[in-house]
């Protein structure tokens, strides 16, 4: 429920432009990423993967690495919006000119 709250803040956010809004998004999310790092490494640590069919481990590990990756991918787009919105960069007013220059149309 709180994620589904906080990500509604964000697209709240960029879509009124308030890059607090994105800020106070982004500070759940870092915090969710903190908590799946330390919670994936006491959850691997304490299992006993010998009673677990062959290759569990692997695609666990795969899979936590490939979530906090792309929770990383969309704290850097966060970031970004935030600190651009912030600096003036991207405003309404210049939303079509930043939008042509990212997509080379």
């Amino acid at each position: 429920v709180f994620n589904i709250a906080f990500t509604l803040v964000i697209f709240y956010g960029a879509w009124k432009w308030s890059y607090m809004c994105v800020l106070i998004g982004l500070l759940w999310e870092v915090f969710i990423l903190v908590f799946w790092i330390v919670s994936a490494s006491s959850a691997v640590k304490n299992t006993d993967w010998s009673a677990e069919p062959a290759g569990a481990k692997s695609s666990t590990m795969a899979f936590v690495v490939l979530s906090i990756l792309w929770q990383f991918v969309v704290i850097y787009a966060e970031v970004m919006f935030a600190w651009e919105s912030k600096k003036g960069i991207m405003t309404p007013e210049t939303y079509a000119r930043e939008e042509q220059s990212i997509i080379c149309v």
